[in-house]
């Protein structure tokens, strides 16, 4: 795998998370898989991504139902 599409397949793999997450979680996959090269990368940073989705979809699903004005009045 080439560096341009280790990028690619970086930016694919975290593009349906928030952006904050983003840069921590391929750091931790950097840290994981560096040293077996970018697939490994890869691999670590889908694992994280896919155990992490659905508890940061419920956090933003909660905070955005917590910030909505009062539509009662």
């Amino acid at each position: 795998m080439t560096l341009e599409e280790f990028v690619d397949e970086q930016k694919l793999a975290v593009c349906l998370l928030p952006v904050e997450f983003q840069a921590t979680l391929c750091g931790m996959a950097w840290e994981s898989g560096h040293s077996a090269g970018y697939e490994e990368i890869i691999s670590h940073l889908r694992e994280l991504v896919d155990s992490l989705r659905k508890p940061i979809d419920q956090y933003t699903a909660r905070i955005r139902r917590e910030c909505e004005p009062d539509r009662r009045f």
